[in-house]
């Protein structure tokens, strides 16, 4: 017999935790049925004390109580049947995680038939429940559907009975309008409204467990986004700065030498931090960047054949001239070049070159152009780009205040938080590890500065890719 592995003992202990989640969800959603049991119960109790209250309960029946009275019980028979209606949409959500558990179990049992010696015959002998996936179906049509119809009559039945204690004293919805304030006139309460609205609310009831299932079967868990940094991923960026860098300082960069960016961080390659900045500050630099090969022709691919969406992200926090500024706008206008005035000139540098290299995507500089775009997105796809300012690194949100969480923590850290993608296809090491705990899988385009496998120790869904037809490859197995 085959030694256990230590991913042999996680699965076993993964199983033996989602077997006892599964039982735990089923519990529960024994336990609220109780609960919803003693709510059913209440009503009777309200009923009794009201018409002693009034005079009896046939003069309850009889429409001769107090408004106050018929106002109150229609108000509670209403609100009974709506906390129904929010325990039956919990119980429905306990039932899909117990659908889910199992399904999870499938997969470590189908795990330890797969890494079996058994040949196929006696794997089919021992094969008594699913080892896949997509079994059992979140829709249960014997099982959970007659009990979704028992939750629907009963608390259709107590809108019903709200209704009808409100026709007892008045034929009109009258001051309970206040709900309907859309509606320009007064509403009877007659047998058609009657019917109408139970029918609607016992429709409503089948929809929303239909709509939670959908949502179980696409999106809940599952993220469909893929996030690209620009710079040294999109484009050819380390090529590009040895051609300015000579063009401004007149140094040469030895690429063998690039251990780490930012380049001046490298020792013995004689590049420093002003250096960097004189290129990044020139406006032609930015303007020039090259695509990489194939890149705008997969980015298509990506979401054309694999529907996934776009989001773009880049470094772009530039110009930074501090006392230096002099020295450097001088050096740039001197080689023939034009210095970025302001940070904000970034924005409009990013979107001409999104645009000129027909990548469909475009930079927001307000919430309104925000607000647009995710209207226009319902309709048709696009693609949006962040341009990252402040800081760079932080990957929490340590930062309260409204503006300088915007500033600080406007990162591809904080877009993999809130988005949840599923790939990231990024060139700095450092980046790639702490994206590696938050999206399914980074990609990691080859380049001389990350290459240093010893020293970054990359997790393992950080995969080394040398070409965009390498992600397009990868993209076909993990999709």
């Amino acid at each position: 017999m085959e030694e256990e592995t230590p991913f042999d003992k996680f699965q076993l202990e993964e199983y033996r935790n989602i077997s006892t989640a599964h039982f735990e969800s089923i519990k529960q959603i024994s336990i609220f049925f109780r609960y919803y049991l003693i709510i059913l119960a209440a009503p009777v109790f309200i009923l009794n004390l009201f018409s002693d209250l009034d005079g009896g309960f046939k003069i309850f029946l009889e429409g001769s109580a107090s408004k106050s009275s018929y106002n109150l019980v229609c108000a509670y028979f209403f609100a009974i049947s709506m906390i129904g209606f929010m325990f039956l949409i919990y119980i429905i959500n306990l039932r899909l995680d117990a659908i889910l558990y199992a399904k999870v179990v499938n997969k470590v049992r189908n795990y330890f038939y797969q890494t079996s010696n058994l040949k196929i015959e006696k794997f089919q002998h021992y094969l008594q429940l699913p080892v896949v996936a997509s079994r059992p179906k979140y829709l249960e049509k014997t099982f959970f559907i007659p009990i979704l119809v028992v939750f629907s009559l009963i608390n259709c039945g107590f809108l019903v009975i709200g209704l009808y204690l409100k026709t007892l004293y008045s034929e009109y919805f009258g001051e309970w309008m206040w709900l309907f304030k859309w509606i320009p006139f007064d509403l009877p309460v007659n047998n058609n409204t009657i019917s109408i609205l139970t029918i609607a609310f016992f429709f409503l009831h089948i929809i929303s467990y239909k709509t939670l299932i959908h949502l179980r079967n696409t999106s809940y868990l599952k993220n469909y986004a893929m996030g690209i940094d620009i710079d040294g991923v999109v484009s050819q960026q380390t090529e590009h700065f040895e051609v300015w860098l000579k063009n401004l300082t007149g140094k040469s960069l030895d690429k063998t030498k690039l251990h780490e960016i930012p380049v001046h961080l490298n020792a013995n390659i004689n590049i420093t931090d002003l250096d960097e900045r004189m290129v990044f500050s020139t406006k032609e630099y930015w303007e020039t960047l090259p695509l990489k090969e194939g890149a705008q022709k997969r980015i298509d691919d990506f979401h054309k054949r694999f529907g996934l969406q776009i989001l773009f992200f880049s470094y772009r926090d530039w110009p930074q001239y501090g006392a230096e500024k002099e020295l450097i706008t001088n050096t740039i206008k001197n080689s023939g070049y034009t210095p970025i005035k302001e940070k904000k000139e970034m924005i409009k540098i990013t979107n001409e070159w999104l645009k000129q290299n027909n990548l469909k995507a475009k930079v927001f500089s307000n919430r309104f152009e925000k607000c647009l775009f995710w209207v226009n997105k319902q309709f048709v796809h696009k693609r949006s780009a962040t341009i990252e300012m402040g800081n760079p690194y932080i990957t929490d949100t340590r930062f309260k205040n409204s503006f300088r969480k915007s500033i600080l923590n406007n990162n591809r850290f904080q877009g993999a938080n809130v988005k949840g993608f599923k790939f990231f296809i990024e060139d700095t090491p450092e980046n790639a590890i702490k994206l590696s705990s938050l999206v399914d899988y980074v990609f990691l385009y080859d380049e001389p500065y990350n290459r240093d496998e010893e020293r970054y120790g990359f997790p393992k869904n950080v995969i080394r890719v040398k070409s965009w037809n390498d992600i397009y490859r990868y993209l076909k197995i993990l999709s």
